[in-house]
């Protein structure tokens, strides 16, 4: 089966608020890693009051290295929405702050396996800044339950199909995303944990499933931290 080509260019839009030295590393290790592909960057705030961080926004809008997105709230959902409204490229790339690549094909890696003819997404098995597993994609079970991996290298080390990915990294068609209706915002809770998804990924590549795409689950490795979304064993698919 043809693949789909590659995207002429690749929003990359990544959920902030507050804390200045997270995303900077962030954008750093985007500088080292996406060089070689066209890209643009979309910071989507919800509402930050550090000075520090603010200043930095406007020296990336003026050397023209982000643009930034205002949201209402700071919800996970609400500040991807926001982001993919802004969005430019052909692809949309939603990564967390907290999140640092550390490999140079990552996003040729991503758009491989996200441009694939009956491809919903794609995604990166996530680690945390120890090397501990903290999301690799995951699967449902005959009885309805989301499976998600153990640290078994035999399976988070390859490509393959899932159910399910995390939205501290994941890839998608832009117009695979806009037709689908994006992340729902039910699911945000700002008050709890503003930046996480807290089940708005996994929802969204389920209502992907069911109109007949399937994500995928790459080998390439995205480290995050601690904060990020670390995924229960099991649990229950809508």
């Amino acid at each position: 089966m043809r693949a789909r080509r590659e995207p002429r260019l690749t929003s990359i839009i990544i959920p902030s608020l507050n804390e200045l030295e997270p995303l900077r590393r962030l954008l750093e290790s985007i500088d080292r890693c996406c060089m070689a592909y066209r890209h643009e960057i979309i910071i989507a705030d919800g509402g930050s009051g550090d000075g520090r961080l603010l200043n930095y926004y406007d020296l990336l809008e003026k050397n023209k290295a982000a643009r930034i997105a205002k949201s209402g709230t700071a919800g996970f959902s609400a500040l991807c929405r926001a982001g993919a409204d802004m969005a430019m490229g052909d692809a949309l790339l939603f990564i967390s702050r907290d999140a640092e690549l550390i490999e140079p094909n990552t996003l040729y890696a991503l758009s491989s396996q996200g441009e694939r003819e009956g491809a919903a997404a794609a995604g990166c098995m996530l680690i945390s800044p120890q090397g501990a597993l903290i999301a690799a994609g995951g699967a449902i079970s005959k009885d309805g339950k989301i499976i998600y991996p153990a640290d078994n290298e035999r399976l988070t080390h390859t490509v393959r199909t899932v159910s399910v990915l995390s939205g501290a990294c994941m890839y998608m068609r832009a117009d695979m995303y806009f037709s689908s209706g994006g992340f729902d915002e039910s699911f945000d809770a700002p008050q709890y944990e503003p930046l996480l998804p807290v089940g708005a990924d996994a929802e969204l590549c389920l209502r992907l499933a069911r109109r007949g795409a399937a994500p995928s689950a790459c080998r390439d490795i995205v480290r995050t931290g601690e904060r990020a979304p670390k995924v229960p064993r099991r649990a229950e698919a809508p």
